[in-house]
């Protein structure tokens, strides 16, 4: 993001070559080099196209810029030449951010995302994950945090395809007692001897 972006058509240019740029999936004109060097129309303002070989810039790309990107080259004496580019610009990853909703509760959180995963660890097993789809949303995701006798090394992690960032969880927020999860309830039922001779004898039987 913030970078410019060259696309080059992979093959050598000839005089009678017309090079079209489209943007799927509605088609729509976004360069055109017509014939010979120096004929050149662009219909977006944020593009710019090579007048020797019909390679693309965009500026300044950014996550809108994502998507599909068609090139047609039109030769009277040849097969009309296509190509697809599928396109996919990550915004910066942020940083994720570690707070206590509770006692024993922590939350983890990354704001204004896409194409996001969001994970719980507790050293190098993974404890919970959740996904941010393709539209910007703040996404967030709450740890119940154990007794701090447990020896937990937390740690947040957002990731993407082509990048992560961590949050480990300082040991000041980490160390709480009492947070161990309550032992299930145990009903011990004491019957009388006689009884309990009686069932032996039952099932002996």
């Amino acid at each position: 993001m913030g970078e410019s972006l060259t696309l080059h058509t992979g093959v050598k240019k000839e005089k009678e070559d017309t090079i079209v740029w489209f943007s799927g999936p509605d088609d729509k004109v976004l360069a055109q080099l017509n014939g010979k060097p120096g004929s050149v129309k662009t219909y977006q303002s944020d593009v710019s196209l090579n007048k020797e070989n019909g390679s693309l810039t965009i500026p300044n790309v950014s996550s809108i810029d994502s998507g599909v990107l068609i090139l047609e080259i039109f030769n009277p004496n040849k097969q009309t030449f296509l190509k697809k580019f599928n396109i996919i610009v990550y915004d910066p990853l942020p940083m994720p951010q570690i707070t206590r909703i509770s006692k024993c509760e922590l939350l983890c959180s990354v704001l204004n995302v896409r194409r996001v995963t969001l994970s719980w660890y507790n050293g190098t097993s993974l404890i919970s994950s959740t996904s941010a789809s393709d539209s910007h949303i703040n996404l967030s995701l709450p740890l119940e945090q154990e007794d701090k006798n447990n020896n937990n090394n937390y740690s947040c992690v957002a990731n993407n395809s082509i990048r992560n960032q961590t949050k480990h969880l300082d040991p000041l927020q980490s160390a709480v007692d009492g947070c161990s999860p309550e032992p299930r309830n145990v009903i011990w039922v004491i019957l009388p001897l006689s009884v309990l001779l009686v069932i032996g004898f039952v099932f002996c039987t």
